[in-house]
């Protein structure tokens, strides 16, 4: 197998949705956090979902978009990332009301330390700026938080609260 760098960045496309839900597991069907699943039926459950979700957003959606990275002669996907974009009221910094919102953003652990997670933020702020979006916000994991601020994201200092229904 070769091992060079050789990364390739795209949209997600429906033949990848097997793909996309592993890496997604890697963040919801372990570790800590209140979006982790606590048992098989939820693991279940968000990932039938999930696929659903991918359906319906990766057929045209101009406001969705699931970069995937590909590294090395497997053209496997190996990290991705979630661009939203919100229609919200105008405020400073953003009066066109468009906010972006990034998710998932995950590199397999056997891929991480080449540059996947820097080139995949890349991707999807470049799609953010095409679309005159003038805010981006993401929640940090302890171990991604120097990337994301590396690429320019700073502390809101505001709490992040979350209410289940």
């Amino acid at each position: 197998m070769n091992t060079s760098l050789a990364l390739r960045i795209r949209r997600a496309s429906l033949e990848d949705i097997g793909e996309l839900v592993e890496l997604r597991k890697i963040l919801l069907s372990r570790g800590e956090g209140h979006y982790v699943s606590r048992s098989a039926e939820e693991d279940l459950a968000w990932q039938s979902e999930y696929r659903d979700w991918l359906r319906a957003n990766l057929k045209g959606n101009d406001r969705i978009l699931v970069a995937a990275a590909s590294m090395d002669d497997e053209e496997r996907i190996c990290a991705c990332a979630i661009g939203i974009i919100d229609d919200r009221a105008p405020m400073k910094g953003c009066l066109n009301g468009k906010v972006g919102w990034i998710q998932t953003v995950v590199v397999h652990p056997d891929k991480r330390r080449h540059g996947l997670g820097e080139g995949i933020m890349n991707y999807v702020l470049s799609w953010f700026r095409a679309n005159e979006v003038g805010k981006v916000t993401l929640q940090t994991t302890p171990s991604a938080k120097r990337l994301y601020e590396n690429l320019g994201f700073t502390e809101s200092g505001e709490d992040l609260l979350i209410k289940e229904f």
